[in-house]
Formats: C-alpha cells, structure tokens, sequence
C-alpha cells in the first residue's frame, strides 16, 4: 500500500478495527469484490479463509488456479502450512458474478497465451471455467463445493451494468 503496508495486511488490521467497535467476531463477514477487487478479494481468503465467511466476485479478469503444480498467485503450489488454508478456502461459499456480455478483450484485461489456454479469453469464459475447476477441486480434496456462478443478463465490463442486471441481489437469491 501507500503507506508501505502490504494490502492484505491492511484489510486484516480494519476487519479487526470494525470487530472491535461495531460488529462481533461472530457476524460473518462477507468480502466482495469487482474486477481487480475480486482479483484482491479471492487471493485474500485463499491466503486468510478465518478472516472473511466467504466472498462476492464480480467480473475478476483472472484467477488464481485451482491447480497444486503452477506457484502462487498463478495456482496454489503452497508450503506445506497453506495447504490447510486451501483446504478451509474450499469450504467457504464463494459466488462468482460475470455478467453475459463481458467479453471485450480490453487494455485491462490480463492476456497471455498461457492464461487464455489455461482460464479462457475473456472476463466470462475465465469465470465459467474457474467456477468448474473450483468445483472439481473441492470434490477431489473431499469437500462439498461452495461455488457458484451467476450469469448477469444484459451486462458487459461496467459495474452500473451488473448493477442493473442484479449484482446486488446475487447473496440473497
């Protein structure tokens, strides 16, 4: 961060401040996140799964890959102690939102041959695929699968637009 602190270290230091000012450790705590912030938002609960109940994530250009061979942030080659910090990341609920009409290959979309073969070309396809790979991996490792993917209608890259096509409501569905 700009003050020399690493991000997710931030985030634990307010999710604690709020804990102890305004809600009990017990309310869970819901992160969500959109493009980059879900990018931040699933890599911070993969890293810390105590610090959140799960996560929102809305048109993430790309994901960290359910996949033990390939090193993190590109997959999830841990040491051996993250390992069960994978393991709890898999239990959490997690809902993947992309909305229909994202598939513009932008400036700001990430692009490698690599990343397009292994996640797909666009916003949509990477989130359709990861949220299969996410659910193939948590019945691999034992787990029921807590992912799921929502598909808003009429919605490109533009968070009015998956606003609009009910991004907001995606939790309470």
């Amino acid at each position: 961060g700009a003050d020399g602190r690493r991000p997710d270290h931030a985030l634990i230091d307010l999710l604690d401040w709020i804990r102890e000012n305004h809600l009990p450790r017990e309310v869970p705590v819901v992160l969500f996140g959109y493009s980059g912030g879900a990018q931040f938002a699933h890599r911070f609960l993969l890293t810390h799964p105590a610090e959140a109940s799960g996560a929102l994530l809305a048109a993430a250009g790309w994901y960290t890959w359910p996949d033990t061979s390939l090193p993190f942030p590109h997959g999830v080659r841990f040491h051996d102690a993250a390992k069960k910090r994978f393991d709890a990341f898999l239990r959490k609920p997690l809902w993947v939102a992309v909305g229909k009409n994202d598939t513009r290959r932008d400036a700001q979309l990430r692009k490698s041959r690599e990343l397009d073969v292994r996640q797909g070309p666009t916003r949509l396809a990477r989130a359709c695929n990861w949220t299969q790979a996410m659910r193939s991996m948590a019945a691999r490792r034992g787990c029921v699968p807590q992912v799921e993917l929502r598909l808003l209608p009429d919605a490109g890259h533009s968070f009015s637009e998956c606003m609009w096509a009910g991004l907001g409501g995606v939790i309470d569905d």
